[in-house]
């Protein structure tokens, strides 16, 4: 490599074009990050200047890295290739661009010029392709139409014009328009338009304040410019350097990775093809959205590949290693064979692993992701994967699928830990990938984890905790228990029931309510004390047993005053238990739970039979429900699980077993 330091004001003045290859990333410097800082030291500079100050000292802003092409004839202008700093020749073209527009807006015609020299090259008359020449840096395809628009609008009103959908016209616009979603060199316009407007503000200094700001930027800053001489491996060097204060994800590694190599190859489709045709979706919002894992956050497009890598190859992937990961990958016989099969390969499964996020498909894999998406395991997703992109048909990967729903919920409602799903999910991939996808294959794998920490619980283990437990708290956020009930009210619903779509915003309520103490008897017709509560609140498993004890032991027919309490507080503490059990649960519009609250049965039943409408209320509205009691609870939960087994089915024997059977 060949380097020099130079100023900003010499990267400009020769006629080049700085080409920002498609595999680079894109803009991402921010205000916080890099924009107020670099402000602050030009301002720094230009203060420097105005005060007279003779001894000035330069402002280094890091490197540029070029691999310099020659041009193709006399009309062409020489092509920089911006292997690294494209961050800062960026940033730098747009600050030229806002002292120009600044300068204009204040009449200052030849100031403007004199910014603008250094965001276009001279002589377009001349060129071959003026309206690409002509431009000093071509960014990449996704940032280059924001960045030509802004370049050519020539001021903050055409800007408002041209980015209409980014402006609020109005307190109602303001409230629509995500300013999070602006282009972030429109951000970065803005900024420093506003900045050097109010530094400059209005007065007879305001040409010595732009004449400054121009030349202290032009003159005081410096670059390390770095240019790759024949025998250099760009690759290499990108995968090395960092840009000022934003280091590079490992899915810019990856892409400049592929591309680089499509590139060299050149085979087949060219490498600018295959970014517009095939790779563009990829840098598509939904992809570069942050998502938070545990204490990680990254976007969402580095979990997409670490999930890939996982189905793919059958082994854990570390996050931190992901680039290194990815190359070891292509080494694999599993890996795609050529740059193009490579991508069409990264994009089918992101197309898959998008269903899966989302879970809004109606196919047997959208079904899939919308009941796993509660229980939040998103260690299950690279199995899920790997079924999804093989070739079994569709009938046999929706009872993968269901025998892989059933084992997560079945575990959950038994208050099974989650602590192990790493190792036994990437087992599953692990398995899927050596010998192929099947239902077979995934419900004997499920079947044979052992121990409390994995097992897939039996139909007894399912329905005594279904019965018994308190699956109010150990089914938490709400949404999991709101799933638990949503697809058990899907499975009431026969044929002729009316298609009434479940709502969007259902919450849990308690038919016997939390405060039931005040409208709600004990089955002898008394009622309870808030201080009887609290006692029974206070006594744990031992003092419950003790009560047991006593009333067990107690002479027939000659109870003393203190069995006759111990026989009344075990009451209480009976109603409290099977208070939280999904027997007592429903689902309700928030509307009208505000309304139902602790009413009385016969009240909250009224309620529910005018504005009620969901199958799995039905036993509590029904004219044969005259009480609701501890009775009722336990029958409506031995319902519901009747329900719940075949909906999360325990398998007897392995499916392809079961069909020789039938």
């Amino acid at each position: 490599m060949k380097s020099d330091t130079v100023s900003v004001r010499s990267l400009f003045k020769v006629s080049r074009r700085y080409v920002v290859p498609i595999y680079q990333r894109h803009y991402v410097w921010s205000r916080e990050g890099q924009w107020e800082g670099l402000w602050e030291d030009i301002l720094a500079k230009a203060t420097q200047r105005l005060g007279g100050v003779e001894k000035r000292y330069p402002h280094y802003m890091g490197a540029v890295v070029l691999n310099s092409r020659e041009a193709g004839s006399s009309r062409e202008v020489p092509i920089c290739e911006v292997i690294d700093g494209q961050q800062r020749l960026t940033t730098l073209q747009i600050l030229f661009c806002t002292l120009r527009d600044v300068a204009l807006v204040n009449d200052l015609a030849s100031l403007s010029r004199l910014a603008d020299r250094n965001t276009t090259n001279p002589d377009a008359e001349d060129m071959k392709s003026p309206e690409v020449d002509a431009h000093r840096l071509w960014p990449t395809h996704h940032d280059r139409d924001t960045y030509l628009q802004i370049q050519s609008a020539r001021s903050r009103e055409e800007i408002r014009k041209r980015f209409r959908e980014h402006f609020p016209q109005n307190s109602v616009q303001l409230k629509k328009i995500n300013l999070r979603q602006q282009p972030n060199l429109l951000k970065a316009y803005i900024f420093f338009y506003d900045a050097i407007r109010g530094f400059v503000g209005e007065g007879a200094d305001v040409e010595a304040k732009l004449d400054a700001l121009l030349v202290a930027v032009l003159d005081d800053f410096r670059l390390v410019e770095i240019q790759l001489q024949t025998d250099d491996d760009p690759q290499t060097i990108f995968e090395t350097l960092n840009d000022r204060g934003k280091p590079l994800l490992a899915f810019d590694l990856i892409r400049n990775f592929i591309f680089m190599r499509a590139a060299r190859t050149a085979v087949g489709t060219s490498a600018e093809k295959l970014y517009d045709n095939k790779w563009t979706p990829l840098e598509a919002d939904f992809w570069t959205e942050d998502e938070q894992r545990g204490r990680l956050k990254r976007p969402r497009v580095e979990f997409f590949m670490l999930q890939y890598l996982t189905a793919r190859s059958g082994k854990e992937i570390s996050l931190a290693q992901l680039f290194a990961e990815y190359r070891d990958f292509l080494r694999t016989d599993h890996a795609p064979k050529g740059v193009e099969a490579e991508v069409e390969d990264i994009l089918h499964y992101a197309d898959l692993y998008k269903q899966i996020v989302r879970a809004d498909g109606e196919d047997a894999l959208g079904r899939a992701a919308r009941r796993l998406k509660p229980w939040d395991i998103t260690t299950v997703y690279a199995p899920i994967l790997a079924i999804a992109s093989s070739d079994v048909g569709e009938n046999e990967k929706e009872q993968a699928y269901q025998d892989i729903v059933s084992y997560v919920v079945r575990r959950a409602i038994v208050g099974g830990s989650a602590a192990n799903y790493n190792r036994i999910f990437l087992g599953l991939a692990r398995e899927i990938v050596q010998h192929g996808a099947s239902a077979d294959l995934v419900r004997t794998y499920l079947l044979s984890q052992g121990g409390s920490s994995s097992t897939w619980p039996s139909d007894a283990e399912f329905r005594h905790h279904w019965l018994s437990a308190n699956l109010y708290a150990r089914l938490r956020p709400p949404v999991r228990m709101i799933s638990v009930l949503s697809e058990i009210e899907t499975a009431l619903r026969g044929p002729k029931t009316d298609p009434v779509p479940i709502p969007s915003h259902v919450w849990i309520e308690h038919l016997m309510p939390q405060g039931w103490h005040t409208n709600w008897p004990l089955p002898d017709g008394s009622k309870v004390t808030w201080q009887e509560i609290h006692e029974v609140d206070q006594l744990g498993d031992g003092g419950r047993a003790a009560l047991r004890e006593q009333v067990k032991t107690s002479p027939a027919g000659a109870e003393t005053p203190s069995t006759v309490r111990a026989r009344r507080l075990l009451a209480i503490a009976r109603r409290a238990a099977l208070l939280q059990t999904i027997g007592n649960l429903t689902l309700h519009t928030r509307e009208l739970g505000w309304e139902l609250s602790n009413k009385s049965f016969a009240d909250k039943q009224a309620l529910f039979r005018k504005h009620g409408l969901l199958q799995v209320t039905q036993g509590f509205m029904g004219e044969d429900a005259t009480a609701w009691d501890e009775e009722a609870i336990q029958r409506r939960g031995a319902f519901l699980f009747d329900n719940a087994r075949q909906i999360w089915a325990y398998p007897v024997t392995a499916p392809a077993q079961q069909q020789a059977a039938e």
